[in-house]
């Protein structure tokens, strides 16, 4: 396995606090679907080195999770994160439409 590469994992909880939810998930990058199950776990990527939480208008959850060191491309630490809302994950970054600025190496976005 690629050296901190990252991973997270989320815990549910109930009224009768964490566990008492649904089944824990883990997400890695190359493993599973969506976004995280097509990233390549990278040297360095750090993924899970942030985070943000929150619902939507819905009252539905959904995660941010950064992977300061992603590559893009040839940019090196770049960075980049991925929302992930029930099944879904999708892959942002400073080039990703309504994302400010601009990807460049180093910055280590996320």
């Amino acid at each position: 396995s690629a050296v901190d590469a990252g991973f997270f994992d989320i815990l549910f909880g109930g009224k009768d606090g964490l566990g008492s939810g649904p089944a824990s998930r883990h997400f890695e990058q190359g493993s599973g679907n969506g976004s995280i199950g097509s990233a390549a776990p990278e040297t360095g990527d750090r993924m899970g080195a942030s985070l943000a939480a929150g619902t939507t208008a819905a009252g539905e959850p959904w995660i941010l999770v950064g992977a300061p060191g992603e590559a893009l491309g040839s940019l090196t630490k770049a960075g980049g994160a991925f929302y992930v809302h029930g099944d879904t994950s999708i892959s942002i970054n400073q080039d990703s439409s309504n994302v400010p600025g601009a990807a460049e190496a180093n910055d280590a976005f996320g």
